[in-house]
């Protein structure tokens, strides 16, 4: 939990606590805080669980204790913590919701995290089996030193078992640095440098992911204030500085020195290991600035060699040979673990020779020093021995082969920048596809784009010159010969190189108009959904919190999501996608009996907010079991009992209109006027759901557009909507006309001959697929989860008896080359569209019978 963290932790200073300051508190109201238990302590405050009497939520209050409350400088550092994480609104980073004082002691109610410290899992995995590894640490605290003192206070270095984390472990903690890498680069945009990046300042929470605490010591660039910092003083967690902060004040402090830290403490995650050690204080600090850090694959042969790059270009002594921003740190330890290629590149041997020389500089003075006076005996041994005139003419040979050398050089040169390019471009075309979904967090990687490729297009003069320069060649030599042969190829590479480029240059469809125009969608998308409708969001989240269906879910503000208010018929809070929405179009209003007008074309998706919690998945053909229904097949049983977070559910199936915005290409639909018989017009093609979509491409267009695939256990929650029975309408299978469309008169009376098994007696007036929302929706507002098209789930198809995930209920994979599809269609009889029928399909199945249905997790 975030609270067990206060200005020190139980490994670091072992004062001891202010007396009486948590006797008798367990139970106190303070403001509108009770106090329930303490969750941890140090020498400076201390941290209790308290619950928020007026919002009815669990909290974190931090005490400054009042001995520590009597130093202005710990009072004013303490204020700036709580004024600095309020400023950030991001779930990797611990939130602040007050700032108070009661009985002369300030205190901080911050947001309450499950989870624990990442110095409780470092020092957990330690005492695990993996190795029997011995080393020594100091563990000296985070505090603001005067460089006069900063030998004295030290810690006795103490032995202590260590562990190396395996393969899977080491990805597991490539995923949560990650996370904590963008949860930093949030902060740094903000222009809040944290300065005290360590393990026990992140929390891992339940679901892996890091939280980012105590931004006491950080720095805001847009702050005037310069109390906190002193020339002079060191400022931070001596074994996770910076070079740069222990020269307390000489060199400039920037976000570059948070993630030297962060590299520190992925290097201790990794190897069980600090990267810089020493017997004093002093000694520490010498380590870290002219020491390198053991080869991290040394320590732990589960560290592959991308990795160990990624590790120590974030450890760079220089900060302008580390990554440049945490985005970037992120993205490489993203391409680590899916098997990418990664930017940062191993140091070069001029490098790796001025290191060594660092490490051992009396050898290196010596070689230098047998260098030189080698090279003075040679020359004078030159000089005694060679005839001036004969030197001259030698030296005039030698300028003549170094001047034809440094052409066939600046000519190679050329060459290896052209088929580099090459290689960068091609990289280009695929990183652009890439580059979603559209929001503020795509914002830094547009501009990393831009910076990253614009100088390669900088050099397209150059290669159209060197293809003006080939051609003229190729038009007066005969092919066949080895040397012809070679030239043909270079014309071709160069001549495609060319082209290419041209196309990525284009300034009406080229990359970088794109990039343009994602970085104003993004920028558009951000302020119509966060800025223009701040006072509906804080309405919806009144409104959610006080609704007893939510069970007092607190929604923040979801970018990409317009707040549309509650559904009459379900009671539940809808929100329109925005980046699926026609430009042109408005958002929809609701009239006075609250119902949204007639679906068109151009709306984009609606999203229902659905608040999860228990149902029973599945059915049987036994009586005496839940969700009993006498069609049910072995592949859907055993009924059993399911719990789901909340999520976001669209209202309908995906149109065409809404796929075309989306997926930026064109509408794959088979279903037209001509084959439905007449039964669909092409003005309102754009209202019915897009079908002939494979799984894969599915797949794509969620990931463009921040959104996912149901799993099957929320698309069956959604679906029976609090019902048991056979469909969320009953358990009569002929009573399907006013909700579901499927096979019966209509559809055999298009079909004739090839129409197939249909119900005779009913009739819902469609032949083939109807627009969205022609039908009546279940319980929760949702319509056509039964019939029209079938829906895709994200998960494999298998048995249900692995254990799914416990807040979205997506089954482990089970090695299955078939995909979930729910819901039936308009060409199915009644029983394959049952709540808990299963049918499953290869993921590059394409059919006009296949449709899809978004979800969307809460930010």
């Amino acid at each position: 939990m975030a609270s067990q963290n206060s200005d020190q932790t139980s490994n670091e200073r072992d004062d001891a606590p202010e007396p009486g300051r948590s006797i008798g508190l367990a139970g106190r109201v303070i403001g509108h805080y009770r106090l329930i238990s303490e969750l941890g302590h140090g020498g400076q405050g201390f941290v209790w669980l308290a619950t928020d009497e007026k919002l009815g939520r669990q909290v974190a209050i931090k005490f400054l204790t009042q001995r520590a409350a009597l130093s202005e400088t710990a009072r004013l550092r303490f204020l700036r913590e709580a004024e600095v994480a309020s400023k950030l609104d991001h779930p990797g980073i611990c939130g602040v919701h007050e700032f108070g004082e009661w009985n002369g002691m300030p205190y901080i109610a911050m947001q309450y995290i499950e989870g624990k410290g990442l110095h409780t899992k470092i020092q957990e995995g330690r005492s695990s089996s993996w190795s029997n590894a011995t080393a020594f640490h100091i563990d000296l605290e985070a505090e603001t030193m005067q460089p006069g003192l900063a030998a004295a206070a030290t810690t006795e270095a103490q032995p202590v078992s260590t562990t190396r984390p395996d393969r899977q472990q080491v990805m597991e903690v490539v995923r949560f640095v990650e996370s904590a890498a963008r949860a930093l680069h949030v902060a740094h945009e903000r222009g809040l440098v944290h300065r005290d990046i360590k393990p026990a300042n992140i929390m891992e929470k339940e679901d892996g992911s890091a939280v980012i605490l105590d931004f006491g010591l950080a720095r805001d660039d847009d702050s005037n204030d310069q109390t906190l910092t002193v020339t002079g003083d060191f400022m931070g967690t001596p074994a996770y500085m910076s070079p740069e902060q222990i020269s307390a004040g000489l060199v400039p402090i920037d976000r570059r020195t948070d993630l030297f830290s962060l590299g520190v403490t992925l290097y201790e995650c990794l190897t069980s290991t600090r990267p810089f050690e020493g017997p004093s204080r002093q000694a520490l600090f010498e380590a870290i600035c002219k020491k390198e850090a053991a080869d991290p694959r040394r320590l732990n042969r589960a560290i592959n060699a991308d990795l160990k790059v990624v590790v120590e270009t974030a450890m760079a002594k220089e900060p302008e040979r580390r990554y440049q921003t945490a985005l970037d740190f992120a993205e490489d330890l993203r391409r680590v673990r899916e098997h990418e290629t990664i930017r940062a590149r191993r140091a070069g041997p001029i490098l790796r020779l001025q290191r060594w020389a660092q490490r051992n500089p009396l050898v290196a003075t010596l070689t230098l020093a047998m260098f030189g006076l080698l090279s003075a005996a040679a020359l004078i041994l030159a000089y005694k021995n060679r005839d001036l005139e004969d030197a001259r003419v030698l030296a005039e040979t030698h300028a003549e082969e170094a001047r034809a050398n440094l052409v066939q050089a600046n000519h190679n040169l050329e060459e290896f920048r052209r088929m580099a390019d090459v290689k960068l471009l091609t990289e280009a075309e695929t990183e652009l596809d890439l580059l979603w979904p559209l929001g503020s967090s795509l914002l830094p990687r547009l501009e990393t784009f831009e910076n990253r490729y614009t100088k390669m297009l900088e050099r397209l003069p150059a290669h159209e010159a060197a293809l003006a320069a080939l051609s003229p060649l190729m038009r007066s030599v005969a092919l066949g010969e080895p040397e012809t042969d070679l030239l043909a190829w270079k014309h071709q590479v160069v001549s495609d190189l060319v082209t290419r480029l041209e196309a990525f240059a284009d300034p009406d469809h080229g990359a970088m108009q794109e990039i343009k125009a994602r970085r104003d969608r993004s920028r558009d998308l951000v302020f119509q959904t966060l800025e223009e409708p701040k006072e509906a969001w804080a309405a919806v989240r009144k409104r959610i919190a006080a609704n007893p269906i939510y069970e007092g879910l607190d929604l923040p503000p979801q970018e990409g999501l317009i707040p549309l208010g509650p559904d009459p018929h379900s009671g539940f809070e809808e929100f329109l996608h925005w980046a699926s929405q026609d430009g042109a179009a408005a958002t929809p209003t609701r009239a006075a009996d609250g119902r949204l007008p007639e679906i068109s074309g151009d709306l984009g998706i609606i999203m229902v907010l659905l608040p999860g919690g228990p149902f029973m998945m599945g059915a049987s053909r036994d009586a005496e079991l839940p969700n009993y229904s006498p069609q049910a097949r072995a592949v859907e049983a055993p009924p059993h009992a399911m719990s789901l977070a909340p999520f976001f559910m669209s209202k309908f199936e995906t149109t065409r209109g809404q796929w075309v915005r989306l997926s930026g290409g064109e509408d794959p639909s088979n279903w037209n006027e001509v084959n439905s018989g007449g039964s669909i017009e092409p003005a309102v093609y754009a209202r019915h759901p897009v079908e002939s979509v494979a799984w894969r491409d599915v797949m794509q267009v969620a990931r463009r557009s921040g959104l996912v695939l149901p799993t099957e256990a929320r698309w069956e929650y959604a679906c029976r909507a609090g019902t048991s029975t056979a469909w969320s309408f009953g358990d009569d299978p002929l009573g399907f006309p006013p909700f579901a469309n499927l096979a019966d008169a209509s559809y055999a009376a298009g079909f004739g001959e090839t129409s197939g098994e249909y119900h005779e007696d009913v009739d819902d007036g469609h032949a083939v697929g109807s627009a969205v929302g022609s039908f009546l929706p279940n319980a929760f507002g949702l319509h056509d989860m039964h019939g029209n098209v079938w829906e895709w789930c994200l998960d494999e198809y298998g048995d249900y008896g692995p254990t799914p995930d416990p807040k979205t209920g997506l089954l482990p994979p089970c090695g299955s080359e078939l995909r979930i599809a729910r819901g039936g269609c308009f060409d199915n009889l009644a029983n394959m569209s049952r709540s808990a029928y299963r049918e499953g399909g290869a993921e590059s199945f394409l059919s006009g019978y296949m449709g899809c249905r978004f979800a969307r997790e809460i930010d």
